[in-house]
């Protein structure tokens, strides 16, 4: 990742009278942008006539998570997900269970009932398969 930063002092060594900095910029969206820093440049060099106005360029190391990292935290926070939802349902399914057991007539054809039962195999694929993509990550790793 590149950056621009444009420094206003009296002299080389004296204090910092004003600072600007844009960071986090891809090299084409520098080249791009390169017009601007120079134009703010010389819009500060109008402002004080006098002092050294400095435009810096520079790079650092990209910060934040790589692909395989964004994977990993994506498979995790899907595993966590399905886990919550299998108890959700696993609990609101038991529940209905029960409530109907007590009745004379219960009703299991409730298409809700059936819906959350349908989702909950969903849920219950989507984790092994989830958890069995991140193990083969781990591997990888």
């Amino acid at each position: 990742m590149f950056y621009r930063v444009i420094e206003v002092r009296e002299q080389i060594g004296a204090p910092v009278i004003e600072y600007l900095k844009w960071d986090n910029m891809r090299f084409d969206v520098v080249f791009k942008w390169e017009w601007y820093f120079k134009y703010r440049a010389a819009l500060l060099q109008i402002k004080y006539p006098k002092y050294r106005v400095d435009l810096i360029k520079g790079s650092v190391e990209a910060t934040g998570l790589t692909a395989i990292q964004l994977q990993r935290k994506s498979l995790k926070n899907r595993i966590t997900t399905c886990k919550r939802m299998i108890t959700k349902l696993g609990n609101a399914i038991e529940e209905y269970e029960i409530e109907q057991s007590k009745l004379l007539l219960p009703n299991y054809d409730n298409p809700d009932y059936q819906k959350a039962k349908t989702k909950l195999k969903t849920y219950s694929l989507e984790l092994i398969e989830s958890t069995n993509e991140l193990t083969k990550l781990k591997d990888k790793i």
